[in-house]
């Protein structure tokens, strides 16, 4: 190969880069605390971004059952 001796140290840099921010960053559960209002606050986006797709969903479904049999 011709350009062996750069390719081992770039990937030896780039392994050593990586191991190093493994170190860095903690990974703990206890670093994430929620405050009081973030559960609701959850919920709360749960419910804007399921709630509007699930009526499109559910008026598809009534559509297509007034379309076949009552029409």
């Amino acid at each position: 190969m011709i350009f062996e001796g750069k390719f081992r140290r770039a990937l030896e840099k780039v392994r050593n880069k990586n191991k190093n921010a493994l170190k860095e960053e903690d990974y703990t559960e206890d670093g994430l605390e929620l405050e009081k209002h973030d559960l609701l606050a959850m919920m709360i986006a749960g419910v804007i971004v399921i709630l509007p797709i699930a009526l499109i969903i559910f008026a598809i479904m009534i559509g297509s059952v007034w379309f076949f049999f009552f029409r």
